[in-house]
């Protein structure tokens, strides 16, 4: 006889559970937490302490508003039953103290490693000179809105922390003109991508070693792409995250980057291209964003299609929009795609012919528009 097991979101297809990946998941996000710390000092602690406070404490109100019995404990303390007032509110004080211990009971470890995932990849997306109440108020809306009113882990539909690290671009963007560490001269003006605005082919400020080894201005966790690779050999050797998806997005933005580079007469189709791969936060979103079990496709050839459709998504922003990066947005864009991607005729994990033909046609429709408006 079977037995049907009913479990909300992630579902996880192996022995280890929904902790021991979250677990990793912070491992893995330690090597860039640390390079921050030591490139950016106190304003990395502040970024990222404001954040683990917001998120972890945001989480553990909802789960005493949501699990706090209101009829089993009545708050009956009138002048009858206690006539002093020391008495009424020693009642009502035991009758919260009750409440709140049957709440929290209902606590478990995946309540405190969820919104410390989700701080860690907010906090690392961020600018270090954020001011702390831009930190507060960004990782309070990314953790309530985006994840919370949904229903908490597993409901949710939007990624945590790319919904913070948007509503912080869009309400106070203007409030950091500058992205800084302590090896850095702020003084020569933005990030790597942000030098590539109304001129997409000025790559000669900064050398490709300097944006892989992470001495250049941008957010905190997304400037290093050594300690970005270190973190996803250690994720993906634990099979905490799902390669395909991360594969998918890099290999489709390589192939568009590189035919946009030959539309526009670039010297040097690699350097080009490799210099959009290594800036802004791609590598990390397609780390430690695209990889989220809630927010992906279910199924394998689902979170290929996702990946490519954030690739894709990412090169039109880039190339097209007004925002030098797109990642975060690229992200919340295909969230809402997901539904779709795990719909019947998609969701399925055994090959099929005409599944190369679907991606190869997005690239190549993509291709076509990068020759025609470039």
């Amino acid at each position: 006889m079977v037995t049907f097991v009913k479990s909300k979101a992630p579902h996880i297809r192996r022995k280890d559970s929904v902790n021991r990946m979250m677990l990793d998941v912070i491992i893995a996000l330690l090597p860039v937490t640390v390079f921050a710390f030591v490139m950016s000092g106190l304003d990395a602690l502040k970024v990222v302490g404001i954040s683990l406070v917001t998120m972890v404490a945001a989480e553990a109100i909802y789960v005493w508003i949501r699990y706090t019995p209101y009829r089993d404990i009545k708050y009956k303390a009138n002048k009858e039953e206690l006539p002093t007032l020391r008495e009424r509110t020693r009642f009502r004080f035991n009758a919260f103290k009750e409440k709140t211990k049957i709440a929290f009971s209902n606590y478990r470890l995946y309540n405190l490693l969820s919104p410390i995932v989700s701080a860690l990849i907010f906090a690392m997306c961020m600018p270090a000179a954020a001011p702390w109440w831009t930190v507060l108020v960004s990782s309070l809306f990314g953790i309530v809105v985006a994840k919370l009113l949904f229903g908490g882990l597993g409901q949710n539909i939007f990624n945590p922390a790319a919904a913070g690290r948007v509503f912080f671009g869009l309400c106070f963007g203007t409030t950091v003109a500058t992205y800084s560490n302590n090896f850095v001269d702020v003084v020569a003006g933005g990030t790597p991508l942000g030098q590539l605005t109304g001129d997409l082919l000025n790559i000669n400020q900064y050398s490709l070693l300097d944006l892989f080894v992470g001495l250049v201005p941008g957010a905190l966790g997304e400037v290093s792409t050594v300690c970005i690779l270190a973190g996803a050999i250690y994720l993906f050797a634990r099979r905490a995250a799902d390669i395909r998806t991360t594969l998918s997005m890099i290999i489709t933005f390589v192939i568009l980057v590189f035919f946009a580079s030959i539309a526009l007469g670039a010297d040097n189709y690699f350097e080009y291209t490799v210099y959009h791969l290594l800036s802004g936060g791609l590598l990390f979103g397609a780390v430690f964003m695209v990889t989220d079990p809630v927010t992906t496709p279910a199924n394998k050839f689902g979170r290929i299609l996702y990946g490519t459709l954030v690739a894709i998504s990412t090169f039109l922003i880039r190339f097209f929009g007004a925002y030098p990066e797109g990642v975060a947005f690229s992200i919340l864009i295909c969230n809402i795609l997901v539904p779709l991607l795990d719909s019947p005729k998609l969701a399925m994990n055994r090959f099929r012919w005409y599944q190369p033909l679907i991606i190869a046609g997005l690239i190549g429709i993509f291709v076509g528009v990068a020759f025609l408006a470039l």
